[in-house]
């Protein structure tokens, strides 16, 4: 999603110079630990801006397997349901994001995703993005046959070569953790509104985009918080854990999460906080990133567009 020279990650920001890092006369072990935290997130930056483009990370040296996660084990099958999916685009493209632009005027990790008129396509993405794309498109389409696509969608689209997914990435879902950083003050607001709904869910928690609405906060960050609605889905995700953190994949469960096996595309995680949940530009899974206004040029937003028979199955 980021580009090299145009990042804007929380990562490069709490970032020092080291070589700028004061001298001591002896080993000091909290300006060490500093230093390797940096270093790890210099490293973390660098593989994220490499997947976001579809670029494959270098050979690491292996690393003990983590404890497994209670995991389901069923491949994604492929429903009996008549849908079609394309990227926001064309007439339609243009009119969403008309719309967007003129409810959200003010907001710029909103108005920095565009409509491009030579490719006739919405470019670039993120959750706040998609999340107002599905405000609009309930308008346009008050029956909620039409909508983005979740991950189970994009996985099936994969399964079914619907779409050129390669080379790009697509937002697709909030991941909640905790109410710690990344993202504290976000993940505290939506994480009172899960537990009203569900005491007793446990995290990680997967919230697809396309069952939240967007709310007007001066005190956010972004000047935006996320409401659940009535038919907000709330997905307990335990391949999503941080002990899972870059297992290989090959075949999704019924919610398009990992199966986990020796496969041929990665899973990201984190340990806390709100992050955003993305199919990067070589289909990896990203869970981990904590810049929810990052966009670029790659990004596409994915519209599923589903029968009345599929919908009513819902």
């Amino acid at each position: 999603m980021t580009q090299q020279n145009q990042s804007k990650s929380n990562y490069t920001q709490s970032l020092g110079v080291l070589g700028n890092t004061p001298r001591k006369s002896r080993f000091d072990p909290d300006l060490a630990r500093q230093v390797n935290e940096e270093v790890e997130r210099e490293e973390r930056l660098e593989e994220l801006r490499r997947k976001r483009e579809g670029k494959k990370k270098p050979t690491q040296t292996e690393t003990p397997e983590s404890p497994e996660q209670e995991t389901p084990q069923s491949p994604l099958s492929i429903p009996d349901v008549n849908a079609q999916y394309s990227f926001l685009g064309k007439d339609l493209g243009k009119q969403v994001n008309e719309r967007i632009h003129q409810r959200y005027s003010a907001i710029e990790a909103i108005t920095k995703i565009t409509y491009n008129p030579q490719s006739q396509l919405v470019e670039g993405s993120n959750p706040f993005y998609v999340i107002a794309v599905n405000e609009v498109l309930r308008e346009i389409y008050p029956d909620l046959k039409v909508r983005t696509a979740n991950q189970a969608d994009l996985e099936r689209i994969l399964k079914l070569n619907a779409l050129p997914l390669r080379n790009q990435y697509e937002d697709s879902a909030l991941i909640l953790r905790s109410e710690k950083e990344p993202n504290s003050y976000l993940a505290k607001d939506l994480m009172k509104q899960v537990k009203a709904r569900n005491p007793k869910l446990k995290t990680p928690v997967m919230i697809p985009l396309n069952g939240l609405n967007l709310r007007q906060d001066s005190n956010s960050p972004h000047k935006l918080s996320f409401n659940l609605i009535d038919y907000s889905e709330l997905i307990y995700a335990p391949q999503l854990s941080h002990s899972n953190d870059q297992k290989e994949f090959t075949n999704t469960d019924e919610n398009g999460l990992p199966v986990f096996d020796k496969g041929t595309r990665t899973l990201y995680t984190r340990e806390s906080g709100l992050s955003r949940l993305f199919l990067s530009g070589d289909l990896d899974l990203d869970s981990g990133y904590e810049d929810l206004v990052d966009s670029y040029s790659g990004g596409r937003v994915v519209v599923v567009a589903e029968s009345a028979e599929g919908a009513a199955k819902k």
